[in-house]
């Protein structure tokens, strides 16, 4: 973690003590905030064959992004399961990614195996930070140079070689961005006086109202890309050339043997959530799900879970609490999905 940017949230009167914290309960914030999102690491691959070698190691096909876009994508094992999901997008000559730092150094250290020959520099950019900015989705952000320029299509960015504003998916009625840059240049956000500040917690449990996927540390190897979705999310190609687990992948898909998806569920009461990977039951089952993010909110913990599709939820026991199903914002029925 950036240090230097430790201490100038520090100046601001601004603590990291609960940003990676899921226990702290979070509540919608009304009017714009500035989300600390420091726990997510930036990492730059350029060179004259960057782009050819992360084609052919992720799942999700970057050769239809454009300059203005950015996408969600994976990195598999051979079995298919999922060693990180990151967000990427053009940089430069090659790619820039978005992902949460724990699970960054495992990722990079297995890509450099597979560098080879290939002229490719894979960069772990620590004098830069991430910052996300939450606002009603009806509202045109005003933000501080050099952020100024705003996308206003999800999955769309704008910016710099220096600096860039990422439009994520939206999470109820609120449009979320992502500010890419320099230590001294982020902080011009949590120094205008428009934003709440809050912390990392805050966005993921965005993510979960969103049914945004996320592989954390404790989740490495958990999943294959269908049982979070991706499919549903503009997350994964099955028209894409070969990468790692991509037999295993089309497998599921071509043959319907996808058993597991992702569902927004709810435990009322509870406070305290369980981490990445925890194992759901039923009464009949000690394995009848597996929790992909949690937050404990004002009314108990608001997750999102690998489930059994044909376990009901009510079944479905966390802690000894019965779960409840919560709205997604996109169709479960894969034959509504996007294949390409």
């Amino acid at each position: 973690m950036n240090t230097d940017w430790q201490e100038k949230l520090a100046g601001l009167g601004s603590s990291l003590d609960i940003a990676t914290s899921s226990n702290a309960p979070v509540a919608q914030i009304d009017g714009p905030a500035v989300v600390d999102l420091s726990p997510m690491a930036v990492v730059d691959l350029t060179g004259p064959d960057a782009r050819e070698f992360l084609q052919n190691q992720v799942c999700n096909d970057l050769s239809v992004m454009s300059g203005e876009q950015i996408q969600l994508n994976g990195y598999c094992n051979p079995k298919g399961r999922l060693l990180a999901l990151f967000i990427a997008y053009t940089h430069l000559d090659g790619y820039r990614l978005l992902l949460p730092e724990l699970v960054a150094a495992s990722m990079l250290k297995r890509l450099q195996m597979f560098v080879l020959r290939a002229e490719v520099t894979i960069t772990h950019r620590t004098d830069l930070v991430v910052s996300g900015v939450v606002t009603d989705v009806s509202a045109s952000p005003e933000l501080p140079a050099p952020f100024a320029s705003v996308p206003n299509q999800v999955l769309s960015k704008t910016g710099d070689e220096h600096a860039q504003v990422l439009r994520w998916h939206d999470s109820s009625q609120h449009a979320r961005y992502l500010c890419v840059g320099e230590a001294d240049t982020v902080i011009k956000l949590w120094q205008d006086s428009q934003f709440v500040h809050t912390t990392y917690s805050y966005w993921r449990w965005g993510d979960i109202n969103a049914g945004m996927p996320n592989v954390f540390a404790s989740s490495v190897e958990q999943f294959i890309p269908q049982m979070l979705n991706m499919q549903l999310v503009d997350g994964l190609s099955f028209k894409k050339g070969c990468y790692p687990g991509q037999e295993i992948v089309a497998r599921m898909q071509y043959l319907g043997k996808l058993k597991k998806h992702m569902k927004h569920l709810h435990a009322k009461g509870l406070d305290k959530a369980p981490d990445p990977g925890h194992v759901l039951t039923t009464e009949s089952n000690n394995n009848a799900g597996q929790v992909v993010d949690a937050i404990v909110d004002e009314h108990g913990v608001n997750l999102l879970a690998v489930v059994n599709k044909e376990t009901p939820v009510s079944e479905l026991k966390l802690q000894e609490q019965s779960l409840t199903e919560a709205p997604m914002p996109y169709s479960l029925n894969p034959d509504s999905a996007a294949t390409e």
